[in-house]
């Protein structure tokens, strides 16, 4: 005999909050409800906790089958696929990898100038 489970199971989890936000709010959308599940202990930057961090997306179990066909989709919402939009994802990621570099560059630069100010300190 197969005993179910009592209370919320895991329908999918996640290494970022942002993640499991979103599939919550994918799940809201498909009229079955979900809270996101997070141990404070993991959470809380112990160290070499960050790397397994995992985030649950929680539900009843009478929805977790329609739940987890919701959140294997990857089809982005129909905001997203809307021809108007134009070049926006291309545009998006130009910039994202540019800051990359240039955040680098600037923290280069405030350590030679951290360097160079602590060197005529000691003159």
């Amino acid at each position: 005999m197969v005993q179910e489970a009592a209370g919320p199971q895991v329908a999918a989890e996640y290494r970022s909050r942002f993640e499991a936000d979103v599939a919550v709010s994918r799940l809201g959308d498909a009229g079955i409800r979900a809270v996101v599940n997070i141990d404070p202990v993991i959470g809380s930057g112990l160290a070499g906790s960050r790397g397994m961090q995992s985030i649950e997306v929680l539900v009843d179990p009478v929805d977790l089958i329609d739940a987890r066909d919701v959140l294997a989709t990857t089809a982005l919402p129909p905001a997203f696929r809307d021809e108007n939009l134009g070049d926006w994802p291309d545009r998006a990621s130009s910039k994202r990898l540019l800051r990359g570099p240039l955040i680098g560059w600037l923290l280069a630069g405030m350590v030679i100038v951290a360097v160079v100010a602590a060197l005529s300190a000691l003159r």
